[in-house]
């Protein structure tokens, strides 16, 4: 089968469905379980079921859609190739309806094995270090190309892949881009609000599209860092001081910053008369106790509250009220 002739870059809209999981778990689990055939029965009919209402605007129009294997299914892939949809996309070889290929320990890198239904439904077992899966109905196994690869000793080499792999992994960049754009200097935190993190979530994603939308217009140009710099300064920043601005009183007066050691205003501790020495709790001395020398005593000031030595050769009382 070949590629459908007529179809531009432009013409197919890209439409990329994220993973909505982080892995598919039945790659793990035992496909004789029947407890791993429920669970993958109906998260394939749920999967299948979101990307025909996405697509339903598509049909008859020839457009690609390009997915990961959390979605992909041969009666998926069959029903949108009936509706004049075409698809692409990475592939569990565990799912229903999916052939028997080449073993992996068979293949040497760079070779594919692949297998044509009769609804001329394509699949792909690619060997790169480990084996891909891919699955379509846009493309011909006889188209091949490229791809570079580093080896073990430092060296660059090509090797062989079919065009669907190049084709997927250039599509699927849209979303992977976007993921590392949003993640470079995501603000989302932990939170026990659960819908904080969603709106962290979807805040991080406007400011990301806001910036993937300016790259395309021609205006001074801006690194990811200094667009999101560039936001908070024009758009938050402002709000916040006004805020603040607002919440202070202009007549209200800056407190005293306090110091380590304990203040009395003159008028209270110059009242001799009324100060007395007054047993209290051990504390650290006023006037001679330091970080290095710490001295503590069991005396303060009846009218001041402040811990003071009272000592033979050492009456730390008398110096703090007259000084």
């Amino acid at each position: 089968m070949s590629s459908p002739k007529g179809i531009t870059e432009d013409e197919c809209y890209r439409i990329l469905f994220e993973e909505i999981s982080s892995s598919d778990s039945s790659v793990d689990s035992d496909e004789n379980d029947p407890t791993f055939t429920t669970s993958c029965a109906s998260s394939s009919l749920v999967c299948s079921r979101v990307v025909l209402n996405l697509s339903s605007c598509l049909h008859g129009k020839n457009h690609i859609i390009f997915m990961d294997n959390y979605f992909t299914s041969y009666d998926l892939f069959k029903d949108l190739k009936s509706n004049g949809v075409y698809a692409c996309g990475t592939i569990n070889p565990r799912r229903k309806n999916i052939p028997k290929l080449e073993e992996e320990k068979e293949l040497e890198r760079g070779e594919f094995d692949y297998k044509i239904s009769n609804d001329s439904i394509i699949i792909y077992r690619w060997k790169d270090n480990r084996a891909v899966n891919l699955i379509s109905t846009c493309h011909s196994p006889s188209d091949v190309s490229t791809v570079t690869r580093k080896m073990k000793d430092g060296t660059i080499t090509n090797i062989t892949c079919p065009i669907v792999l190049k084709d997927y992994n250039s599509s699927m960049n849209y979303v992977d881009n976007f993921d590392r754009l949003e993640s470079d200097y995501a603000i989302d935190r932990k939170s026990k609000k659960w819908w904080m993190r969603l709106f962290l979530h979807f805040l991080d994603c406007s400011v990301t599209n806001a910036f993937i939308m300016h790259k395309e217009i021609e205006m001074e140009q801006f690194s990811n860092k200094a667009f999101r710099r560039e936001v908070y300064k024009n758009s938050l920043a402002p709000k916040i001081v006004a805020a603040n601005f607002a919440s202070v009183s202009h007549t209200s007066i800056a407190p005293r910053i306090k110091s380590h050691k304990p203040y009395v205003d003159e008028s209270i501790r110059h009242k001799s008369s009324k100060q007395q020495q007054i047993h209290s709790s051990s504390r650290r001395c006023a006037v001679c106790s330091s970080k290095k020398n710490p001295v503590q005593t069991v005396w303060m000031c009846s009218v001041c509250k402040v811990p003071l030595c009272l000592r033979a050769g050492n009456n730390c009382f008398k110096r703090y009220q007259e000084n």
